[in-house]
């Protein structure tokens, strides 16, 4: 099974200068991270009585596009898409949800961009 979002970062610059919180997910510095915001999404499948279907992230698939369940990095203002391969315990699938693990100015693990 597969399932495709897109993603934009629409943080800004500004958003990270001028916040009150020490928790925008967007860079302000000069290093190497600067104005990117690093995130992970990750995927729940459910079936008609809202129980989780327990799914496989399937990695032999090739795609140009970041897998789901993986961190990535997007730049303020960039747009990508995110693909999550699955292979599910069953395939009575009523409908799924996408949702962020995390959001950050740093990267967590090994990023892909």
């Amino acid at each position: 099974m597969m399932i495709g979002v897109t993603v934009r970062n629409d943080y800004t610059l500004e958003d990270a200068e001028n916040y009150e919180s020490q928790n925008v997910p967007i860079g302000n510095s000069t290093s190497i991270y600067h104005s990117w915001s690093f995130l992970k999404l990750n995927v729940n499948l459910y079936s008609w009585d809202d129980s989780v279907i327990p799914a496989e992230e399937v990695t032999t698939i090739y795609s140009p596009n970041p897998n789901g369940c993986r961190e990535f990095a997007l730049r303020s203002g960039e747009t990508t898409q995110v693909l999550f391969c699955l292979l599910p315990s069953s395939l009575n699938i009523d409908y799924y949800e996408i949702f962020v693990d995390y959001i950050t100015d740093y990267p967590q693990t090994n990023v892909t961009s």
